[in-house]
């Protein structure tokens, strides 16, 4: 049966070494790493000198290709889209002039959009409807390969081409033209990249199939899909978020630094914002610093996360005035985040969409 998978004799020997290692799920931080460095294609000696520098301009189409299937669900489905507008978002800040179009898939494929730049491509993929159904991944590659090759596409000559496949198990419709379907994707010059969602009891090996070589740089694995949203986000820190020692708070630490050093994301109205468990081990330096910076004109916000009876009046403090503006406490903190955008920038909380935005 494996020999018959893998198609030969020098794959099947692959698949017999491979595919115990890639039915383990790494942790998110390896995942996330190899995002950044096999898909963005950023070295790691690169990552300690990138900070917001962008890299030479490169330009490639990528087709995303988004399973819908019934096992999926409407929740994880949002979460799917999320984290691929935080992929588009990263590859845009790195430099990259790419283009996407989307093909969902269930029992049918379908092409979403033809090929568009971001930020309107994470747009479209956000509005992506979800229709439940089986799993007709050979349709999806199939699908991909036309809209590659189709001339009213907009797609451009002599540019990279990707697909990158999300998918959550083993097709189960025309199942024997899913390989020879991603055989011929690959053949007309495409770049196939898979995120494997779930444990992959089954079907593991039609994935190693589908996806290009090196299979191990090609396929990412995830526990299930608010992993994927996850990844991404590790990914982007990776990239311009780079933490010195003792920067970053935890448990029983001081506050101080994560204040003196949280970046600026206004320049003309300077915000800080501070989500802490618990209260810190110099509340006297913490809150002498935070003085500092209110006065230099530094407006902050601080959420003390879950029932915080310790350490209440030091973070009090540590936010400017008036606290009912400044100042939260909830055990739901995306209920908070949205008060918190609704003080700062009320036209960007009437734009939020509560059915594709809320986490579910």
């Amino acid at each position: 049966m494996a020999a018959r998978l893998c198609g030969c004799r020098d794959l099947y020997l692959f698949c017999s070494s491979f595919l115990p290692k890639i039915q383990h799920v790494p942790t998110k931080n390896e995942t996330a790493t190899k995002l950044v460095t096999n898909f963005f294609r950023i070295p790691l000696s690169y990552l300690s000198q990138i900070g917001r520098s962008k890299r030479q301009v490169i330009q490639e189409e990528i087709v995303v290709i988004i399973d819908r299937s019934g096992s999926i669900g409407d929740c994880n489905y949002k979460k799917a889209k999320q984290a691929l507008k935080n992929m588009l978002d990263t590859a845009s800040e790195v430099g990259f002039e790419d283009r996407y179009a989307a093909v969902t898939f269930a029992s049918t494929a379908t092409t979403d959009f033809n090929f568009v730049a971001n930020p309107d491509a994470g747009i479209n993929i956000k509005k992506l409807p979800y229709i439940p159904g089986s799993t007709n991944t050979q349709a999806a590659l199939a699908e991909a390969k036309r809209v590659f090759e189709d001339p009213s596409s907009g797609k451009r000559p002599g540019v990279v081409k990707i697909a990158f496949l999300i998918t959550d198990g083993h097709s189960n419709v025309d199942s024997s033209k899913t390989i020879p379907n991603a055989n011929l994707l690959r053949a007309s010059g495409v770049d196939i990249f898979v995120v494997a969602v779930g444990n992959y009891n089954s079907g593991i090996s039609e994935i190693v199939e589908v996806a290009s070589p090196d299979r191990k740089d090609h396929i990412f694995r995830v526990t299930d899909m608010s992993g994927f949203l996850d990844v991404t986000k590790l990914a982007f820190k990776r990239l311009f978020v780079r933490h010195s020692k003792g920067e970053k708070p935890k448990l029983g630490t001081t506050h101080k630094k994560a204040v003196q050093r949280s970046g600026l994301l206004d320049p003309d109205k300077k915000i800080v914002f501070l989500v802490t468990y618990e209260t810190s081990d110099s509340p006297s330096d913490t809150i002498a610093k935070t003085k500092e910076s209110k006065k230099s004109g530094v407006e902050i916000y601080v959420v003390g996360v879950g029932r915080y009876f310790n350490g209440i009046a030091e973070i009090m403090e540590v936010a400017s005035s008036p606290p009912e503006k400044y100042f939260y406490v909830a055990s739901d903190l995306w209920a908070v985040v949205k008060q918190i955008v609704k003080d700062i920038a009320p036209n960007l909380l009437n734009g939020m969409n509560a059915a594709t935005d809320l986490p579910c």
